[in-house]
């Protein structure tokens, strides 16, 4: 199973870029990932024979079934052509198995950890590829959107390593690292992000840094608080002075990031122009004026307010026999280019209610996960921030279908899932009990 999940993490990390570079950047190269999804599938459906065991609670089992029944409903409602919605289907299914993966198959600690290690080694080999393309392959562009490493953007990357930040400051706080090697981690990490122009970046890593800090303030000392302030600021002054000089040496600009964000007329035009007022184009839409504009194009109709235009209707499929009927609508195409719009024009408010309630049920086991020891607390002190994260990136940017950064969070998450699963059913045995534990699970309560 280990060997399986490294060539999935090299896969979706890595096999893009490679594809670019070696010019076989065919719609082959995209079903790879597929591929690794259908024999995840049969290596669940092997698992959960041989083990007879799947750890997952029933609100979880709730939720697939409702949402489910959900795109299946608004399929029938739209009358959709059944191509479009199986390639929209696809979408929705294809990260299922890796998710289902920990839940009949427990990792173990030093699994995990392995897992992580072999994730953040990867990660790594960004910073590398991130200068090459800023200085070399790209720098006479101006630009720093092609600055991306091995993903298929720059805000991509930016996430990537955010929310990787956020598992290396929990590893700090439960002493699974050094002082030192979590400080040229931060470093190493954040550069990618200070160069590719992603101003996201002063948005999350407040997120990735401080919700650990603050879901772990009790157990650690006032010190260890303000060196963390401290990083923080140093990193995002970091970040401030490298923008300011690729600004000037690539793009002829003076203008700092801290400039654009201050600047309230900037600040709007670029993020919601519709709602502040500002004359644009018909198909320009800032980042938050397009959930909105999505409900605006449902709201005549009150079933599609409420179940949206069908699974896969606003979906651009790799091959086109499978692309959803509105793609050829401009407007629609302008709202669906980031993940909340997608979801309200394809599954409507019931669906993003759904996934509302996801997170938060989510969130919730993130918390409980945090009390415990070892590498499931570090999981889930980490996850607290990670799923914030996504979930502002669903605003920002059309997360759901990148392979590299949706593949390993339902991983992860499928473990947070079955851990705090396992660990509840351990906490529900009497004491006299607990040296036949019928699941075998490890670690212990630290409490808070």
């Amino acid at each position: 199973m280990q060997l399986y999940l490294y060539m999935l993490f090299f896969v979706v990390l890595f096999l893009d870029e490679i594809s670019r570079i070696l010019g076989f950047n065919t719609p082959l190269v995209g079903v790879v990932p597929e591929v690794l999804s259908a024999l995840a599938l049969f290596l669940v459906a092997i698992n959960l024979a041989m083990r007879k065991r799947f750890d997952i609670d029933v609100k979880y089992v709730m939720f697939f079934c409702a949402f489910g029944l959900m795109l299946f409903t608004g399929a029938v409602i739209n009358q959709l052509d059944p191509m479009a919605s199986i390639g929209g289907l696809r979408i929705y299914i294809k990260y299922l198995p890796f998710f289902l993966i920990p839940i009949v198959y427990p990792f173990t600690d030093e699994q995990l950890k392995k897992q992580l290690v072999f994730i953040g080694a990867l990660l790594l080999l960004q910073l590398p590829l991130t200068l090459v393309q800023r200085f070399v392959l790209y720098g006479d562009g101006g630009s720093g959107d092609f600055v991306r490493g091995s993903f298929g953007t720059g805000s991509q990357l930016s996430i990537m390593l955010v929310c990787s930040i956020a598992v290396l400051i929990s590893a700090y706080f439960r002493k699974m690292i050094t002082a030192p090697v979590f400080l040229v981690m931060l470093f190493l990490f954040f550069l990618p992000t200070t160069i590719n122009e992603t101003k996201g970046t002063l948005v999350l890593l407040p997120l990735a840094l401080g919700i650990p800090v603050f879901l772990f303030r009790k157990h650690i000392s006032f010190a260890k608080i303000v060196g963390i302030a401290c990083a923080g600021v140093l990193s995002v002054s970091l970040y401030g002075a490298l923008y300011a000089y690729t600004q000037e040496s690539f793009v002829g600009s003076t203008q700092t990031v801290f400039e654009f964000f201050t600047d309230s007329k900037k600040f709007l035009h670029y993020l919601a122009p519709r709602a502040a007022g500002y004359e644009v184009q018909e198909d320009r839409y800032g980042r938050l004026d397009r959930p909105m504009g999505a409900i605006e194009e449902l709201s005549d109709d009150p079933v599609q307010l409420l179940i949206g235009l069908g699974i896969g209707s606003v979906t651009r499929a790799r091959v086109e026999m499978f692309d959803g009927e509105q793609t050829t609508d401009d407007r629609l195409k302008a709202l669906a280019v980031s993940s909340a719009p997608w979801l309200l024009l394809e599954t409507g408010l019931l669906g993003a209610l759904a996934w509302i309630v996801f997170f938060a049920m989510l969130f919730k086991d993130a918390r409980y996960m945090n009390r415990q020891t070892g590498l499931d607390g570090v999981l889930g002190l980490a996850w607290a921030a990670v799923l914030p994260i996504f979930f502002l990136s669903l605003l920002y940017k059309h997360i759901v279908v990148v392979n590299a950064l949706m593949y390993p969070f339902w991983l992860f998450t499928g473990h947070l899932v079955a851990v705090t699963y396992r660990r509840r059913r351990r906490d529900m045995v009497p004491p006299a009990f607990m040296d036949i534990d019928p699941i075998g699970v490890r670690g212990s309560s630290i409490g808070g």
